[in-house]
C-alpha cells in the first residue's frame, strides 16, 4: 500500500481474497463470457456505468492502462452496469 500511486492508489485487496471466477457479463461483442474466460491474466476487473461521473472520468485512464499494459500476462475488463441494452455505452465508448 505504501508504494502505491496514481488514480486507483486508494484500492487494496480484499481480504481474505473473494473469487470472481463465476462473474458473468457479455463481452465487447455481445457474447457472454466469464472473468474464467481470463484465466491465467492478472485482470483489472472496473465495474462503470455511464450515469456515474467518477466512473466516465477514469476510463480514459483505464483505455489508456490497457493500450499501454495489455498482454498475456494483464487485461483491463470493463463491465457496464447500466440497466437495459448496451447501445449507450457502446456510444460512451465510442
Amino acid at each position: 500500500a505504501a508504494a502505491a500511486t496514481g488514480e486507483v492508489a486508494a484500492l487494496l485487496p480484499a481480504d481474505p481474497p473473494q473469487s470472481m471466477r463465476s462473474l458473468a457479463f457479455n463481452g465487447p461483442d455481445g457474447k457472454p463470457m466469464t472473468i474464467a474466460d481470463h484465466a491465467g491474466k492478472t485482470v483489472l476487473l472496473n465495474l462503470w456505468a455511464t450515469w456515474c461521473a467518477p466512473c466516465r472520468a477514469e476510463m480514459p485512464a483505464l483505455d489508456a492502462l490497457q493500450k499501454e499494459k495489455s498482454s498475456d500476462a494483464f487485461q483491463v475488463v470493463a463491465v457496464n452496469v447500466d440497466a437495459g441494452d448496451d447501445v449507450k455505452p457502446k456510444k460512451f465508448l465510442a
